[in-house]
């Protein structure tokens, strides 16, 4: 025989037995299981050593990563998310949007003073991007400071005056504070720009009632009972982004749970 190597026959039986270890994982891992394998090889494929090889390990790429497993979709992971913008903003400090998004993902886990640092950062580097103070003031709300939340959402609705969340949750500061009749005329005026707003026709309702006026939030509470049974799981979902996809099927039973219990409210204040 010559001095050259044989060639060697292929072989099916790994691929074979591949085929066959992936049907069973398809067939009889749980949803979740499959989920977090599935979302583990996506990332590892897309990013982190791979990227590293090809030269492709970039602030962008990373912080692309991050709003992919922090939209509402099925691979949504608020941890993978923090990961891609910590690791963003480890190769490039001053990416915009890097510090509000991380900032985001710790509010939604409830770590307010670092949402907060992340939050007040961005304003720093991009004082002009107003959204930082709708952040902030959902910050201070949460954390009861409730005179910072409301100087914060006003400045919001300086900067964007026809968006409706700002005037909702200014309306919940004021009513938080006890001032109810602020809570209704800024759920009011934010109607002015969002006429038929579940959210708005509840807050007014609610500052209605605090007021002893029954009668007058009932039409309020009809519209937002109509709006929300009328709204799908992800069109709820819309007005809370960052919040994981399988919250929203519960909280838009919730909300429309919660204006139910304040319709009853409504007219048993109303037959007095």
């Amino acid at each position: 025989m010559t001095g050259r190597s044989r060639k060697k026959k292929y072989s099916p039986y790994p691929l074979l037995i591949g085929g066959v270890l992936l049907f069973l994982f398809v067939c009889f891992a749980t949803p979740y299981t499959r989920h977090k394998i599935g979302s583990a090889v996506w990332e590892l494929c897309s990013c982190g050593r791979v990227a590293s090889v090809l030269g492709v390990d970039t602030a962008e790429r990373h912080f692309a990563l991050g709003e992919y497993f922090f939209s509402a979709n099925s691979n949504y992971d608020i941890r993978a998310a923090q990961r891609h913008y910590q690791a963003a903003l480890s190769l490039e400090p001053t990416l915009r949007g890097a510090h509000y998004q991380l900032g985001r993902t710790y509010f939604i886990v409830g770590d307010f003073e670092r949402a907060y640092a992340e939050i007040l950062r961005e304003e720093e580097l991009y004082p002009d991007f107003g959204k930082v103070h709708y952040m902030k003031g959902l910050i201070a709300g949460y954390m009861k400071n409730f005179l910072d939340a409301e100087q914060e959402f006003a400045k919001f609705i300086e900067t964007d005056s026809r968006n409706w969340a700002g005037y909702n949750d200014l309306s919940w500061i004021y009513f938080a504070q006890g001032n109810y009749h602020y809570a209704e005329a800024t759920a009011r005026e934010g109607l002015i720009h969002a006429p038929e707003n579940p959210w708005l026709h509840n807050a007014v309702g609610v500052a209605l009632l605090a007021q002893e006026r029954g009668s007058e939030a009932l039409p309020h509470f009809f519209i937002a009972q109509n709006g929300f049974g009328n709204m799908s799981a992800a069109e709820w979902g819309e007005s809370y982004p960052g919040n994981s996809p399988g919250e929203h099927t519960d909280g838009l039973a919730a909300s429309l749970g919660a204006v139910e219990r304040n319709i009853q409210r409504a007219q048993s204040q109303s037959a007095q």
